[in-house]
């Protein structure tokens, strides 16, 4: 996550845009068009309310647009919802103090749109799913029969990272914003 040219960025809208649920995408949108002309294009990974659809719009906007971004969007609510609500005697172990923070009552941070430790959890355990699930497919791929089907069936599905940001390098642009951009005055009102 540091560095220059990192492999992995992250964004997490409770912690830029927490009065928004419903999807100011600017935030987002700035950082993505920064995370594009990376060296080497990182991984982005983006934690946000599943109610955030202009968010989700703008980032398949890119994706249309050939800015082959090897993005994952994480959404806890919708998964998590059915267990959370259950009576304690029935709820898995991995929902039980599901609001219960790390830090003692009272500390910075405890606030309703900031994860606690349980969801923190979730959100790793959902990570290490996505991962698992493309080591599974190289592994597949790595067997001498595959080989030929997976080179052919990964390259119609995925535009190459490298030759979308050759393209945008040369001609030293990217898509316009997906919303008009505001004063900074405007967007700082917006995010708090």
């Amino acid at each position: 996550f540091l560095g220059d040219d990192p492999d992995v960025v992250s964004w997490g809208f409770a912690m830029n845009e927490a009065n928004d649920d419903g999807g100011l995408a600017e935030g987002l949108e700035a950082y993505l068009r920064r995370v594009v002309v990376m060296k080497r294009s990182p991984m982005l990974l983006v934690e946000d309310a599943h109610t955030a659809v202009p968010r989700r719009q703008m980032l398949q906007h890119y994706a249309d647009h050939g800015i082959g971004l090897d993005t994952l969007v994480v959404h806890t609510k919708p998964a998590s919802e059915p267990f959370v609500t259950l009576s304690d005697g029935i709820k898995p172990p991995g929902f039980v103090e599901w609001r219960k923070f790390g830090a003692p009552p009272g500390a910075p941070g405890q606030a309703s749109h900031h994860p606690a430790v349980k969801e923190h959890e979730f959100i790793g355990w959902v990570i290490a799913m996505h991962f698992l699930g493309a080591i599974e497919l190289a592994s597949v791929c790595l067997d001498e029969e595959n080989v030929t089907l997976c080179r052919t069936s990964l390259s119609l599905q995925h535009t190459s990272n490298d030759d979308a940001i050759a393209e945008i390098s040369a001609e030293k642009s990217l898509p316009p914003p997906t919303v008009p951009i505001q004063n900074a005055t405007q967007m700082s009102n917006n995010l708090y």
